[in-house]
């Protein structure tokens, strides 16, 4: 274990993040780095919430609009789900040698999409679900849960039939262990409803090669 990871451990204890038994992780402290790989509008998350009305403020048209946006399908506290994000892209660039901290953000990042899904307008509308249901999805096939992660890929195809990364993950998923069949049939039924999916298109062919280029796309 690294001192870094060390380190951590001992914050978490003392701070009651995650692993510690507290639900939610608190503030990631976003860097410029951590905001470069998130939405622009996660920026305005905290200080736009439609408790505080402070929207008419942001000063670019379109993340206003896209806040908007998120208030009408339902979506409470989303700047959890920014918050989830971060945590989640620093447990993909952490080393798979340091699992303890890799495990760790990827902890927060769940229970930040948790807190989501238990705290949004009643219906399942918020139209952050099939991304942070995805999202929960390739993490939990990163701890070793792929019963978990199959359930979060199908509950986002549920919301959106065609919502091609969760079809992508799904495919990776039991590619992983395995059942090529499964991977190619998943792969076909997304391109039957994204048929312009470039991602679908490139894992596809990747299993034609594979494969021996045997495969064939379903017909319409």
């Amino acid at each position: 274990m690294t001192l870094r990871t060390c380190l951590l451990l001992i914050a978490m204890a003392l701070s009651g993040l995650p692993g510690a038994g507290s639900a939610i992780a608190g503030d990631p402290q976003a860097t410029e780095a951590d905001w470069a790989m998130v939405p622009a509008w996660c920026r305005f998350a905290m200080s736009a919430r439609k408790t505080n009305n402070r929207v008419d403020q942001i000063p670019d048209p379109q993340v206003r609009a896209k806040i908007r946006a998120l208030d009408n399908s339902g979506c409470n506290g989303f700047h959890h789900y920014c918050w989830a994000l971060i945590w989640a892209n620093r447990g993909y660039f952490t080393s798979t040698e340091d699992q303890a901290l890799r495990r760790s953000y990827f902890d927060w990042a769940i229970s930040d999409f948790r807190y989501i899904f238990a705290n949004s307008e009643p219906g399942n509308t918020c139209s952050l679900f099939p991304e942070s249901y995805t999202k929960l999805g390739e993490m939990k096939l990163l701890i070793g849960k792929p019963q978990e992660a199959e359930t979060h890929y199908r509950a986002a195809l549920k919301l959106k039939p065609d919502y091609a990364p969760a079809y992508a993950g799904l495919s990776d998923l039991y590619e992983t262990q395995g059942h090529i069949d499964k991977a190619v049939a998943i792969l076909q039924a997304g391109l039957k409803v994204k048929p312009t999916s470039s991602a679908l298109k490139k894992k596809f062919a990747r299993l034609q090669a594979r494969t021996g280029g045997d495969l064939r796309e379903s017909p319409d």
